[in-house]
């Protein structure tokens, strides 16, 4: 969860910022090795890590004494402790005599909550950019309207694209480029590295990257880093997860015909949840795929390591591993998967490494049970 991005940074980013320095993760247990790291000191700080910083929160949190915790909605946020702790198991056991409520406190708690917090984060993580790498736009063929809210860091390339801060600032993130056409309404991020089609139309609320390839409409949207959307098709209120490829003209709908709230998928219940909210798209966890012209029902969620096809509309809800189309899906063998990991990750020199596989292999035999549903 701390590598999630959301706005411009990741959660972890974002703290990292508030406090000014680096920040440790303490993380799921077959997760430890690749993404989470120990340190240990007199004074542990533990934040949990779905709470997104404001000022407000980090002010409650400076405040506390050792051995006590805030919380919220009798939820744990944060605590002091001399303790090094281990596990997540071990904190969901611990007590404390010593604890104060506060009063407000944004977190994402539902994979939906990404993409509806995500214009909000945009405009809170302006102000941790640093100003004095970002640079002027010098094309004379790209028009800007709102000039004073658009941010561009070093190395970044736009050429005839329109950028429009009217509602919102636009990041545009350091390497990064806008190819010739390419309409960005803000508040939209585009991450380092990333390269946005020709004529794409990039709308409000949306965060890409970094390093990602994307083209056609996409709105309210967070698309995680090295993923490819990079041809048309619609992508609305969704989230993407790191190392997925929409093929050409895939389509994902947002919202019902009959305009009534949206349910999506909830592991927790093993069922479906109402989301609160007319418009919900594509959930999409990392190293998913897609053919040409998938197109999928509004609020589809598809887990990790998927590969769908077909001309149907598939399920809304595709189980991890999954291979095939709409009424006909079967295991994605782990070899197969560990394989096109490695052929897509080496396109943008990253190894694809052991702990990799014991990860998927890990999450492959944990996501048995819904396959079987």
């Amino acid at each position: 969860i701390a590598d999630l991005r959301i706005g411009i940074y990741s959660i972890k980013e974002k703290w990292a910022h508030y406090f000014s320095q680096s920040i440790a993760v303490l993380t799921a247990d077959h997760l430890m090795k690749k993404y989470g790291k120990l340190t240990s000191t007199n004074e542990n700080l533990y934040i949990n890590a779905n709470v997104l910083p404001d000022e407000n929160i980090l002010a409650e949190i400076r405040a506390l004494s050792m051995e006590q915790a805030l919380t919220y909605n009798d939820e744990l946020i944060a605590f002091k402790s001399t303790s090094i702790i281990s596990s997540i198991d071990a904190i969901e056991k611990l007590s404390f005599d010593n604890s104060i409520e506060t009063k407000s406190c944004t977190q994402l708690l539902k994979p939906w909550h990404i993409f509806q917090q995500n214009g909000t984060e945009i405009r809170k993580d302006i102000q941790l950019l640093d100003k004095s790498k970002l640079i002027a736009l010098d094309d004379v063929h790209s028009r800007v309207y709102h000039q004073e809210k658009v941010y561009i860091e070093e190395g970044a390339e736009i050429k005839a694209a329109i950028l429009d801060a009217s509602n919102g600032p636009i990041h545009i993130g350091k390497n990064a480029k806008i190819n010739i056409g390419a309409m960005l309404i803000g508040p939209v991020s585009i991450g380092e590295g990333t390269q946005i089609s020709l004529g794409a139309k990039i709308k409000g609320d949306t965060s890409i990257g970094p390093h990602c390839r994307v083209g056609g409409e996409v709105s309210n949207s967070v698309i995680q880093g090295y993923s490819n959307k990079g041809h048309d098709g619609f992508l609305g209120n969704a989230v993407i997860g790191e190392w997925c490829n929409l093929g050409a003209d895939t389509n994902a709908s947002n919202l019902k015909n009959n305009y009534s709230d949206v349910k999506a998928w909830n592991y927790s219940s093993n069922s479906f949840e109402n989301t609160g909210g007319q418009f919900c798209g594509l959930l999409m966890g990392d190293h998913s795929k897609t053919g040409i012209n998938t197109m999928f029902n509004t609020a589809t969620t598809v887990g990790v390591c998927c590969n769908i096809f077909g001309a149907d509309f598939p399920p809304k809800f595709i189980p991890s591993f999954s291979w095939g189309q709409a009424g006909n899906f079967e295991e994605f063998k782990l070899n197969k998967v560990i394989e096109m990991a490695k052929n897509m990750m080496v396109r943008r020199n990253i190894p694809f490494d052991s702990e990799d596989e014991k990860i998927l292999s890990f999450l492959l035999e944990q996501t048995k049970a819904y396959r079987k549903m």
